[in-house]
């Protein structure tokens, strides 16, 4: 017969149970900042007509569901919904003022690069206390 003792294990428990609310608050302050940074580039491609859809620009959350964090970044603000996604959606479109369809996603998908770094960068530190 073959014993294996783990010595320690409590100890380990302990630590994690210590980091896990570190944890969460390093990865919502990194998820508020990615949000906020992706909202910020979109203004530069958002298309102008009066400007309003540009400031109906907004980043909601971090939202807690059980162990998932999201946040939400929307445009279409002060009743400008249904505008905001025709505007977002429809390539065909002319927009004589500069901006472009998706003006949302191109700098969701651009900031996919590095964004696990950058994450990385905000929740160790948050680990360390």
């Amino acid at each position: 017969m073959i014993t294996i003792e783990l010595e320690g294990v409590e100890a380990l428990r302990q630590s994690w149970q210590r980091l896990l609310p570190q944890a969460r608050d390093g990865a919502a302050r990194a998820l508020m900042t990615e949000a906020d940074r992706i909202l910020e580039e979109s203004r530069f491609l958002t298309p102008v007509d009066t400007g309003l859809l540009v400031s109906s620009g907004m980043t909601e959350g971090p939202i807690e569901q059980g162990a998932v964090l999201e946040m939400i970044i929307r445009s279409g603000g002060h009743g400008l919904a249904p505008y905001a996604i025709r505007i977002h959606e429809d390539t065909t479109l002319n927009h004589p003022n500069g901006g472009m369809a998706h003006y949302l996603s191109a700098p969701f998908f651009a900031a996919t690069g590095g964004m696990a770094e950058r994450f990385g960068a905000i929740i160790g530190p948050a680990l360390r206390g």
